[in-house]
């Protein structure tokens, strides 16, 4: 079994939110790694996601952590319900 997670085709906003509430601020390709997803693919829910309010670039390296308002989102959908986030 390996220890490589296996790769998703798409996450949601809630999902960079829900990994972002258990490790606290994080590394963009971290986070894709613990996503399963490509790098690009975390940059563009980040972009996404700062663009509401719900997460800020922390350093000019992509370190991104929760906003106040990202982490009243993490959990506002009822029953896991996933909400899409536009930008």
């Amino acid at each position: 079994m390996s220890d490589e997670p296996a790769e998703r085709s798409t996450i949601t906003g809630d999902d960079v939110l829900a990994a972002l509430a258990r490790s606290g601020p994080e590394y963009g390709p971290v986070l894709a790694h613990e996503l399963g997803v490509p790098n690009e693919t975390v940059r563009r829910r980040c972009r996404a996601l700062a663009a509401v309010g719900a997460v800020e670039r922390v350093t000019e390296e992509p370190l991104y952590r929760l906003t106040e308002r990202g982490k009243r989102d993490v959990g506002a959908a009822p029953g896991g319900e996933r909400r899409p986030i536009t930008n």
